[in-house]
């Protein structure tokens, strides 16, 4: 799984009015967008539960604010490209005069190009100062291995048209078995009896289009471990 591609930058660094995106707080990860399309997959809240993930998220942010990233470096980048594209914001405003004008969704209008650039790195800068103190992880600390209370294996993977759960357990409970496409879509939502000792439940995904699958097992409200499977 990787993250991409990256678009919609005429939407980012505050310019846009909805969905409360001119804050420089918050991700967009836990944004509520109601009935969009383009929903968030829901993997991207479990990854930030994950100390497996934020330890080294917030680890390589820290290095990355150390150079790269570091306020210092940005801002000599952001004015090294204002005065490069000096001539050239005369020639763009005079071809289209939309500066000082409400362009959609613009949640920021300056009265000057100058203007412009100068709310943006604040913006930028405010940022940074929250990202710094926001992000999830403990760079340094060892998450541990979690002892778990059974063991939990799903098989044939890749599979074709149907799959099986084996559950060894030590004592009786009832887990929760959901199954999402990857765009988030869940396909399969069961309640498992498991009683104590060996447990298998056979999936039928006949009716499935082949491809990468996650699977999610809770106890409760609690989730207990999320998994990628394939369906060839």
């Amino acid at each position: 799984l990787n993250a991409g591609p990256l678009w919609d930058f005429n939407l980012g660094y505050g310019n846009a009015n909805y969905n409360n995106s001119w804050e420089t707080n918050g991700l967009q990860l836990y944004a509520n967008l109601g009935d969009d399309y383009w929903q968030n997959p829901f993997w991207w809240k479990r990854m930030m539960n994950d100390p497996y993930f934020t330890h080294p998220l917030k680890c390589k942010w820290e290095l990355l604010r150390e150079n790269e990233l570091s306020n210092q470096r940005i801002f000599e980048v952001t004015d090294s490209l204002v005065n490069l594209l000096t001539d050239a914001t005369i020639r763009n405003f005079n071809r289209w005069p939309i500066l000082d004008k409400w362009i959609w969704p613009n949640y920021f209008v300056g009265a000057s190009y100058w203007e412009e650039t100068n709310w943006l790195k604040d913006w930028i800068g405010e940022r940074l100062r929250w990202l710094d103190f926001a992000l999830p992880g403990d760079c340094g600390t060892d998450p541990g291995m979690p002892a778990p209370d059974f063991e939990f294996h799903v098989y044939p993977n890749p599979f074709t048209t149907k799959f099986t759960i084996q559950i060894l357990s030590d004592v009786n409970l009832t887990y929760n078995f959901q199954l999402f496409t990857v765009n988030g879509q869940k396909v399969k939502d069961i309640n498992l009896q498991i009683i104590k000792g060996s447990n298998l439940v056979e999936i039928n995904t006949s009716n499935f289009r082949s491809g990468v699958f996650i699977y999610r097992l809770k106890k409760g409200n609690t989730e207990v471990l999320v998994g990628k499977i394939v369906k060839v």
